[in-house]
C-alpha cells in the first residue's frame, strides 16, 4: 500500500488551502486598516504636541523672566540680607522659578504593524510518497 492522500484528503486539503488564503487576505486587510487608523491618529497627536510645545515655550519664557527679575532684585540686596531668613526664602523662591522649565515633547513613533505571510500553500506538499 502506497502512502498517498485519499480523494477526501485532497478535497479537504484544497478547502483548507482556500480558507487559509482567504483568512490571510483578511489579516492583510486588518493590518492595512490598523496602519491607516494609526496614521490618522498620529496626525492628531502631532498637532496636540505642537500646541503643547508652543505653550511650554511661552511658559518657559515667563518663568525664566520671573526668575531673572528675582535674581536681579536679589543681587541688589546686601550680603547681610541675602544670608538672612528673608534672603534664604527669596533664594528658594527664585530657584523654584528658575527650575520650572518644561522640556518640549518629542515622540518616538512605533513602526507600522507588519506581519510576515506564512507559507500557506498546502497544494505544494506531495500527494504521495515517492518510492
Amino acid at each position: 500500500m502506497a502512502f498517498k492522500l485519499t480523494k477526501d484528503e485532497v478535497k479537504t486539503r484544497d478547502e483548507i488551502n482556500d480558507d487559509l488564503q482567504g483568512a490571510w487576505s483578511k489579516v492583510e486587510e486588518a493590518v492595512n486598516k490598523y496602519n491607516a487608523a494609526m496614521d490618522e491618529a498620529k496626525g492628531d497627536v502631532e498637532q496636540a504636541v505642537e500646541k503643547f510645545n508652543e505653550v511650554a515655550e511661552r511658559s518657559n519664557e515667563f518663568t525664566g523672566g520671573v526668575a531673572q527679575r528675582a535674581e536681579d532684585e536679589f543681587d541688589e540686596r546686601s550680603e547681610n540680607w541675602q544670608s538672612g531668613e528673608k534672603g534664604d526664602a527669596a533664594s528658594t523662591w527664585k530657584d523654584e522659578w528658575a527650575n520650572a522649565e518644561l522640556e518640549a515633547l518629542d515622540i518616538d513613533w512605533p513602526e507600522e504593524l507588519s506581519i510576515d505571510q506564512p507559507e500557506i500553500d498546502l497544494t505544494a506538499l506531495s500527494e504521495e510518497a515517492e518510492s
